[in-house]
């Protein structure tokens, strides 16, 4: 049995708010890859601009290889760390790995509302990847938590149910 839970889902607010519930209720050490990437590096964009993306993808999986050392936590990382899959495969290998897979309107609501009702081609990219993301974190999970009510309790208590029903 893996120590660690990792969490996904394609909203950052749902993701965040789930992990430190569920980092609570099951009296867990709570990562985020993202936080600690910022905290060694200060100014993720800096370092891209002067090293390269290359280089800050290295910081990332050097972080990844480093979290999935750890015990006892719940693990959350950002869609661009996780799609990389060396660094999915190595989290795959210390973590169970829960999909929160939310519905579509919910993330168009989010997307829109992140930014102000005025996409950018980013935010495009990422409601027309919608499915195709959903199926590549469903594929990588061991378990798949499907919501239709976002309220982090209610997902956060199917979550623990569902992890009951896996190692029973």
């Amino acid at each position: 049995m893996v120590s660690n839970i990792l969490i996904t889902c394609l909203r950052d607010d749902i993701k965040q708010s789930t992990a430190k519930c569920l980092s609570s209720k099951l009296d867990m050490i709570l990562a985020d890859i993202d936080e600690l990437i910022k905290f060694d590096i200060i100014n993720p964009n800096y370092v891209i601009e002067q090293v390269g993306v290359d280089y800050f993808k290295s910081i990332q999986t050097k972080q990844v290889k480093n979290v999935a050392s750890y015990e006892n936590t719940i693990i959350v990382a950002s869609d661009e760390i996780l799609t990389q899959s060396q660094n999915i495969e190595t989290l795959k290998n210390s973590s169970l790995v829960i999909f929160v897979k939310i519905p579509y309107n919910s993330y168009k609501k989010y997307i829109s509302n992140k930014t102000s009702g005025v996409l950018q081609a980013k935010d495009i990219i990422d409601l027309n990847m919608f499915y195709d993301k959903q199926k590549i974190f469903s594929l990588n999970a061991n378990i798949v938590v499907d919501v239709k009510w976002l309220n982090i309790k209610h997902i956060t208590n199917k979550i623990t149910k569902a992890i009951k029903k896996y190692y029973n």
